[in-house]
C-alpha cells in the first residue's frame, strides 16, 4: 500500500487490457487485487470522483447570483467548498476501494498535489483522462460517446469485477427539478450498467436546489 507522500497515480490506459502498448500487467493486478479482497469482505466496490478542484477557479459564480456578491457571500461559499473538499477528502482517506477520478489533463497536477496533502491515503488511484470539463472519459482519437462509456465500463465490470460505485465530486445541482452537471452525467451513461450506483450528495459540490 501506497502512503500519501509515496501517492503514484496510475492511468486507466495500463489498465486497459485490449491495448497492447500502454497495458501495465503489474497495475492491473495490484487494482485487481484489491477489488478481489473487497469481494471477499463486502462487494466489489470502487470510489468514482469527477472533476475534483474544478469547481475553485469559478466558486462565486456556482452560487448562481445575478448580481455581485458582497465579501461576507464570497466567504460564505467559500467555505461551503472548503467544507465539501474536507468531507470528500477524509472519504477517500478513509476509503479501502480502489479510486477512479476523472480529471481534464491540465487539471491533473493540481489533483495530485491535493491528493498528496491527504494523509493516511492507501488506496490506489486511477486517473481517467475527460475531454476538457466534460465527464466522457478519454481512451483513443475516434471513439464515440457511446463506445468510450462502453469501453470503461467493460474495463470496471469484465477486466476487474467492479460492480458497486460510489461517486463524487463537481458538479452536482438541480435546476428546473433536473439533476444537472458533471457528476449527474456520470450517472446518467453508468446507470444501465451497473447492479449499483450511487451519489454521495454531501460529498459532491455545489448541492443546490436552484
Amino acid at each position: 500500500m501506497l502512503t500519501a507522500s509515496k501517492l503514484r497515480t496510475i492511468d486507466i490506459i495500463s489498465l486497459d487490457r485490449s491495448s497492447q502498448v500502454s497495458f501495465d500487467q503489474t497495475q492491473f493486478q495490484r487494482v485487481k487485487d484489491v477489488v478481489q479482497t473487497l469481494k471477499q469482505m463486502t462487494t466489489t466496490q470502487a470510489e468514482l470522483v469527477v472533476h475534483p478542484l474544478s469547481s475553485y477557479p469559478n466558486i462565486f459564480a456556482l452560487h448562481f447570483a445575478e448580481q455581485e456578491l458582497g465579501t461576507a457571500e464570497m466567504n460564505k461559499v467559500q467555505a461551503r467548498y472548503a467544507a465539501y473538499l474536507k468531507r470528500l477528502g477524509d472519504h477517500l482517506i478513509a476509503s479501502l476501494a480502489p479510486i477512479f477520478i476523472f480529471a481534464a489533463a491540465p487539471d491533473r497536477a493540481n489533483i495530485e498535489k491535493w491528493l498528496n496533502g491527504l494523509p493516511g491515503l492507501t488506496a490506489p488511484v486511477v486517473m481517467v483522462d475527460a475531454l476538457g470539463h466534460n465527464s466522457t472519459p478519454w481512451f483513443e482519437a475516434g471513439m464515440t460517446d457511446k463506445t468510450a462509456w462502453d469501453h470503461l465500463a467493460k474495463i470496471f465490470k469484465a477486466d476487474l469485477s467492479i460492480r458497486d460505485i460510489t461517486i463524487t465530486g463537481e458538479k452536482a445541482f438541480i435546476a428546473k427539478q433536473a439533476r444537472q452537471g458533471c457528476v449527474y452525467a456520470v450517472v446518467e451513461n453508468l446507470h444501465s450498467r451497473f447492479f449499483s450506483l450511487r451519489v454521495e450528495k454531501a460529498l459532491t459540490f455545489p448541492n443546490l436546489n436552484v
